[in-house]
C-alpha cells in the first residue's frame, strides 16, 4: 500500500464519524487499493494517539462522499475511490525508488529532490498517458477522415444544389415551352380550323356556281353562234369566189399579151388598106369631108366595135365580131377624104388596142378590188365583232376553267397536306407514349453516362481512357466499377477485422474510460461518432430536395401525355379528313 503524499490538508473537509468507522475506512481504502491485509487491531493503537487520530480521520475524510454515494455499486465506488485519493496516494513503484534512491547513495551524501524526474510519475499516469496520446493520434485520424467526409460532403451537397438549380431552371425553361407550344398549338389548330372551314366554304360556292350553270346549253348556243359565223364566212367567201371568178372569167376572155400585137398588126393592115381606099375614092369623087364628123364618125364606130368586141363571150366570138366589122365597113362614108385629111387622122391600131387592153385590166382589177373591199368590209362589220365575242366568252370560260382547277387542285393539295400533318401528329403522339415508357430507363443511363464521367477522376490510374460511346462500354465500366467496388468492400471488411486488435493494442489501457463513454451515452452512434448536426441538416434538405425533384419530374412526365380528351379530338379529326 501506499503511504501519503501530504498530512497535512484542510480540515474543514472533514465530516464527523466515530474513530470506528474511520479505522473501518481506512482498512477499506488499504484493501481496495491492493496494499496489505491489514486487522482491525494493527491501526486501532494508533487512533489511541492524537496524532495518529487526527490522520486517520482526515484519510476517512477523503472518501466520504463516495463511499456513502457508491452503495450497491462496488465497480463505480472502486473507481470514483480510485480517482478520490489520486492526489495522496502512491503506487509501489514511487513507494520503492525512493528508498531504492537512498539505499544507492553513499554516506553522508544529500538527496536532492527533483520534481521534473520522470522516475516518479504513476504508472498509470504515464499509461493513460500514452494511452491518450495514442487515442489523440487515433482523434486526429479520425478527425482527417471526418473533416474528409464533410468536405465530400459538402462537395456533394454544392453539386447537388447546382444540380437541383439546373433541374430546376430546366424544368422552368420546358414548363415555359411547353406553355408556349401549348400557345402556338392552340392559334395553329385555330388558323387551321379557320382554314379548313373557309377552303370547305369556297369549294361549295366554286361548286354551286359551276353546278347552278348550264354547261351544256352554254355549250350548245357557243356551237350555234359558230356555225351561224361559219355559215355566214362561207356566204361571204362564196360571194367572193364567184365575183372574182367573174372578174377571173372575163379576164380570160380578153386577149392576151401575145395576141394584142398580132391582132393590132393585122388590124392596122387593114386600117391602111381601108384608108387608101378611102383616099383614093376622096380623090375620084374630089371632095373634101369635114375632120370633126370624120373624127366623130370614127369614135361612134370604135365605140360600136368596143361594144360589139365586148358583148362577145371568148376570143372566136371576138375575133368573128372584128371580122365582121371589118368587112362591113362603110367605105361610103370616107370617101369624100383626101390624102392629107386621111394622113391628118394618124390612128394608130396597136397603140389603141394597148390602150384599151390597159383599161380592160384597170376595170378587173379595179373589179377585183372591189370585190375584196366589200368581202372584208363584210367580214368587219358583220363576222369579226361576234366572232370577237364569241372568242371572249370563250377564254372567260377557259380562265374560269383552270382558275377552279387550281382551285380544286390547291383544295386538294391541302387537304393532303392536313392528312400527312394528322398522320404526322399520331406517329408523333405514339412515338411520345413510347418515349414516355422509355423516359424513365432513358434519363437513368443518360444519368448514369454524366455521371461517370464526372467521377471518372476516381478511377485507378492502371485504368485506360474513360470510353463511353454504346451500352457495351458502359456495362463494361459499370462492371469494373462493380470490381472495384468488391475489391474496395473487401479491403474494408479486412481493415475493419483488423480494426479491434489494432484497437485492443491502443485501448487495452484506457478499457475503463471506454467503459464509461459508453455507459454515459445514449446510443452507439450519439456524438461524436455520428454526423454533427449541421451534415445532418444539410442531408436531409438534399433528401427532400430529392423528394420534390422526382415528383416534379413525375407530374412533367404526366402534363407531357396527351388526355383521353386529346386523343378523342386528335381520333375524331384524323376520322374526319381522311
Amino acid at each position: 500500500m501506499t503511504t501519503p503524499k501530504a498530512i497535512y490538508s484542510s480540515q474543514s473537509r472533514q465530516k464527523e464519524c466515530s474513530v470506528e468507522q474511520a479505522v473501518d475506512k481506512v482498512l477499506e481504502i488499504v484493501r481496495l487499493l491492493h496494499g496489505p491485509n491489514y486487522l482491525r487491531e494493527d491501526i486501532e493503537w494508533a487512533a489511541s494517539i492524537p496524532t495518529g487520530e487526527q490522520i486517520i480521520r482526515w484519510v476517512a475524510s477523503q472518501v466520504d462522499d463516495v463511499f456513502v454515494n457508491a452503495q450497491g455499486h462496488p465497480q463505480s465506488f472502486q473507481l470514483r475511490l480510485t480517482a478520490s485519493l489520486e492526489a495522496i496516494a502512491l503506487y509501489d513503484e514511487e513507494t520503492q525508488r525512493p528508498l531504492h534512491t537512498v539505499r544507492s547513495k553513499a554516506p553522508g551524501e544529500d538527496i536532492e529532490p527533483n520534481s521534473s524526474d520522470k522516475s516518479l510519475t504513476s504508472p498509470r499516469l504515464r499509461a493513460s498517458t500514452e494511452t491518450m496520446e495514442a487515442e489523440t493520434e487515433l482523434l486526429q485520424e479520425e478527425t482527417k477522415l471526418l473533416q474528409h467526409r464533410v468536405r465530400r460532403a459538402k462537395l456533394a451537397s454544392k453539386q447537388l444544389h447546382n444540380t437541383i438549380s439546373t433541374l430546376r431552371t430546366e424544368l422552368q425553361d420546358t414548363s415555359k415551352k411547353l406553355c408556349q407550344q401549348e400557345e402556338h398549338l392552340g392559334d395553329i389548330s385555330l388558323q387551321a380550323d379557320t382554314s379548313i372551314v373557309n377552303s370547305v366554304a369556297h369549294a361549295n360556292k366554286l361548286l354551286e356556281d359551276v353546278g347552278s350553270s348550264n354547261v351544256a346549253d352554254d355549250i350548245f348556243k357557243l356551237r350555234d353562234g359558230l356555225s351561224s359565223l361559219t355559215e355566214l364566212r362561207s356566204n361571204l367567201v362564196d360571194s367572193a369566189k364567184q365575183r372574182l371568178a367573174a372578174v377571173d372569167e372575163a379576164y380570160s376572155l380578153l386577149p392576151g399579151p401575145v395576141e394584142i400585137p398580132q391582132e393590132a398588126e393585122t388590124l392596122q393592115e387593114r386600117l391602111q388598106d381601108l384608108l387608101f381606099n378611102i383616099a383614093a375614092q376622096s380623090e375620084r369623087n374630089s371632095e373634101s369631108p369635114d375632120l370633126d364628123v370624120l373624127a366623130q364618125s370614127y369614135c361612134l364606130e370604135l365605140q360600136r366595135i368596143s361594144e360589139n368586141l365586148e358583148a362577145a363571150q371568148d376570143v372566136e366570138g371576138r375575133r368573128a365580131a372584128l371580122r365582121s366589122v371589118l368587112s362591113h365597113a362603110d367605105v361610103d362614108a370616107v370617101s369624100d377624104l383626101d390624102d392629107e385629111n386621111v394622113a391628118e387622122i394618124g390612128v394608130d391600131v396597136g397603140n389603141e388596142l394597148e390602150r384599151a387592153w390597159r383599161l380592160d385590166q384597170k376595170a378587173l382589177l379595179l373589179a377585183r378590188e372591189k370585190c375584196l373591199d366589200e368581202t372584208i368590209e363584210a367580214f368587219g362589220r358583220d363576222l369579226l365583232p361576234p366572232l370577237q365575242n364569241l372568242f371572249e366568252k370563250l377564254s372567260e370560260c377557259s380562265e374560269n376553267a383552270f382558275e377552279a382547277e387550281a382551285l380544286v387542285r390547291t383544295l386538294t393539295e391541302e387537304l393532303k397536306g392536313i392528312l400527312d400533318d394528322v398522320d404526322a401528329a399520331t406517329e408523333a403522339d405514339t412515338t411520345v407514349k413510347v418515349w414516355s415508357d422509355l423516359s424513365a430507363g432513358t434519363i437513368l443511363e443518360s444519368e448514369l453516362v454524366e455521371l461517370l464521367k464526372r467521377k471518372q477522376n476516381l478511377r485507378s490510374q492502371d485504368a485506360g481512357p474513360l470510353v463511353l460511346l454504346d451500352r457495351t462500354d458502359l456495362e463494361k465500366e459499370l462492371h469494373e466499377v462493380s470490381e472495384r467496388l468488391h475489391a474496395a468492400e473487401d479491403a474494408e471488411i479486412e481493415w475493419s477485422s483488423s480494426l479491434p486488435s489494432r484497437l485492443s493494442e491502443l485501448t487495452g489501457a484506457h478499457a475503463s474510460l471506454i467503459s464509461t463513454i459508453y455507459a454515459y451515452s445514449p446510443v452507439n452512434t450519439s456524438p461524436p461518432f455520428s454526423l454533427p448536426p449541421s451534415l445532418q441538416t444539410l442531408e436531409n434538405e438534399a433528401a427532400g430536395e430529392a423528394k420534390r425533384l422526382s415528383a416534379s419530374i413525375s407530374r412533367l412526365q404526366k402534363d407531357v401525355e396527351l388526355s383521353d380528351r386529346d386523343r378523342k379530338k386528335l381520333s375524331t379529326f384524323i376520322k374526319r379528313w381522311r
